[in-house]
């Protein structure tokens, strides 16, 4: 009973500073097996994360009761500047995360009994600002309870664009119509024109700091331009020796070989233009049975971020245009059969269904990944979208079997029967392997 009391904030903490203190800094723990080393990880991650929420919502409250100022003097911000040595800028993002759990009450209570990281709550708080005004006080309620329970199984930044999608759910008739959704991308293209800006200054170490805000279309050319310069790099990195180089270096090795033109690693005329240098590739994206009966009203960068009509046509007047046909449940068809090599055609399919590396959780980009049969060519597997998927280098040796691997010891990808997107199965445990070894929901992209 005494375990599940309620206690005050003050006494609960308390008891955690002196559970923390009991613990033996000397203690070995080489007795455990790898299994239960993994639980005492997890448990430990969970319990950080919620301790990470009660102070973010006891920070937001000191400030919105002014107490800092009103005890110290000082404000706020920079009283936990000092206090910890913090970067401003970080203090600032932290109370920002604060005011967002306590603002919305069911993402802060998931959050305090470990069923939401920070970083989801977050992700719950960007989905909740982008709801229309018209939505009720209920069903705004309804939509977090929605969002905390997809948490389990979708990453941050993939509960950030879920908004729409869930409003649909609980009230379908809030949705925006085709042509509010029209007429509110204009008004944000508009307002990107007006906000974009470059600056750059003298940072004082012989080096320039460089800062830039631009439209998502304007943008997404500069990405994909580094983004390819990026890949070329780290495949020449694998055959040369020399310094570690991190992939923020790499991105700002990328940005300055801009200055003397198109980056010179990039190889080919192919890979100039598929990094957005010669010119725009647009990919049309189209039900079969819609193919000659209508156009799309709006595109989509490959961020997800939606283009106006206006946009997508100026784009179309100077751009190669790539049909992409879909099936009647909107999969993707098959454009090649008999190639062993990947044709530029299956791959940019393969980067429109899988947006990257299928890894669970894996950010890396389409640029950095590698085309892998599911089942091996040399096996007879065909070069189809329904026998290929992307993988980065490094989760690409996870998946690929190697001689003498027990098909139970791998990753493996699996395609869905109905919707043939691909997913990943993990390997089963090895013998002798006991104890909780896995976080509590399962990943994007896999089955358990």
């Amino acid at each position: 009973m005494e375990a599940n009391r309620r206690r005050g904030t003050r006494e609960a903490l308390r008891v955690m500073a002196d559970v923390f203190s009991s613990i033996d800094p000397d203690e070995q723990r080489g007795h455990l097996s790898n299994g239960e080393r993994l639980g005492l990880m997890w448990e430990a991650r969970r319990l950080a994360d919620r301790v990470t929420a009660l102070a973010g919502i006891l920070t937001a409250e000191a400030e919105r009761h002014d107490s800092a100022q009103r005890v110290t003097g000082t404000p706020l911000t920079s009283l936990i500047s000092l206090e910890e040595h913090q970067d401003p800028k970080t203090v600032a993002g932290s109370l920002a995360q604060g005011r967002q759990l306590v603002r919305y009450k069911e993402t802060a209570r998931a959050a305090l009994e470990g069923r939401l990281s920070p970083a989801h709550a977050r992700g719950i708080a960007r989905t909740m600002a982008q709801l229309p005004r018209t939505v009720s006080s209920e069903q705004a309620r309804q939509v977090e309870a929605r969002l905390v329970e997809r948490a389990s199984i979708a990453t941050p930044s993939e509960l950030a664009g879920k908004a729409e999608e869930v409003l649909a759910e609980i009230a379908p008739d809030l949705v925006p119509s085709a042509a509010d959704e029209a007429q509110r991308l204009k008004q944000q293209r508009a307002r990107a024109l007006r906000t974009r800006f470059a600056s750059w200054g003298d940072a004082g170490d012989g080096s320039t700091w460089l800062k830039a805000q631009l439209p998502n279309l304007e943008a997404q050319r500069l990405i994909n331009t580094l983004e390819a310069s990026v890949a070329a790099a780290k495949r020449t990195a694998r055959h040369t020796r020399g310094p570690e180089v991190t992939r923020p270096q790499r991105m700002a090795d990328a940005l300055a070989s801009l200055a003397g033109g198109p980056p010179a690693r990039t190889g080919t005329q192919a890979a100039q233009r598929a990094a957005g240098w010669a010119t725009s590739t647009v990919v049309v994206v189209i039900k079969e049975a819609d193919l000659y009966a209508r156009a799309a009203a709006t595109g989509l960068l490959p961020s997800g971020a939606k283009l106006s009509a206006g946009e997508l046509r100026r784009l179309c007047c100077q751009a190669d245009l790539l049909p992409l046909v879909l099936g009647t449940d909107s999969e993707i068809l098959d454009v090649g059969l008999i190639h062993r090599l990947v044709t530029p055609g299956i791959r940019r399919a393969l980067g429109i269904r899988d947006g990257g590396c299928i890894f669970p959780h894996c950010d890396a980009p389409d640029a950095e990944c590698e085309a892998h049969h599911v089942i091996g060519w040399q096996h007879g597997g065909p070069t189809s979208l329904g026998n290929l998927v992307l993988l980065c280098a490094h989760h690409h040796a996870l998946v690929e079997p190697r001689a003498g691997d027990e098909p139970a010891a791998k990753w493996r990808v699996q395609f869905d029967p109905d919707t043939r997107q691909p997913r990943l199965l993990r390997p089963a445990p090895r013998a002798g392997f006991s104890g909780a070894v896995t976080r509590a929901g399962p990943a994007t992209h896999y089955s358990p």
